[in-house]
């Protein structure tokens, strides 16, 4: 989608190229003591003004000056300018299309930047919850060994005390 400042500012550009002192109108960008050799050595006065049809498409009008005379598009310098302005057509919808394909190539490769980083991610967080589980299992595994050795303990002190007893009760 090029927008009428786009394809303003594309036109400005071509201008300057042809020595085009580009001013804007209400309306209209105007080239004065253009030199573009297509339309003769003469300078020329080159009128532009776009406006958007739609979302992807918009009309140029151009009129061409060249000393006190229009070109007359029905004439060869009509033909010669014609294909001027096509070429600027296809070169700026190429330039748009380019950039277009251009962002996208980054949004994909952006994306698919992500998506290894993501990947990545998942292995470290799907390696980490195998180690945190087998933490989880050995850390049972030592509650109950644990739990083991305390039930031992208790049975070893009342064994204990009873034998203190029984031995205090001998004595008496």
């Amino acid at each position: 989608n090029s927008t009428t400042s786009d394809i303003e500012k594309a036109w400005r550009e071509l201008m300057k190229e042809y020595d085009g002192k580009v001013k804007k109108s209400k309306r209209d960008l105007i080239s004065t003591s253009t030199m573009v050799p297509l339309f003769g050595s003469t300078p020329q006065n080159i009128y532009f003004r776009t406006y958007e049809l739609n979302d992807s498409t918009s009309k140029i009008i151009v009129a061409i000056e060249v000393g006190t005379d229009y070109i007359d598009p029905s004439s060869g310098q009509g033909d010669a300018a014609k294909s001027f302005i096509r070429t600027f057509a296809f070169d700026h919808s190429k330039t748009k299309t380019n950039t277009k394909l251009e962002n996208k190539e980054r949004e994909n490769s952006e994306l698919a930047s992500k998506k290894r980083q993501l990947v990545r991610e998942k292995e470290k967080l799907e390696k980490n919850l195998k180690k945190w589980k087998e933490s989880i299992e050995e850390a049972e595994l030592k509650l109950k060994e644990n739990i083991a050795d305390q039930e031992k303990i208790d049975a070893a002190i009342i064994k204990s005390e009873e034998a203190t007893q029984s031995e205090l009760n001998s004595i008496r």
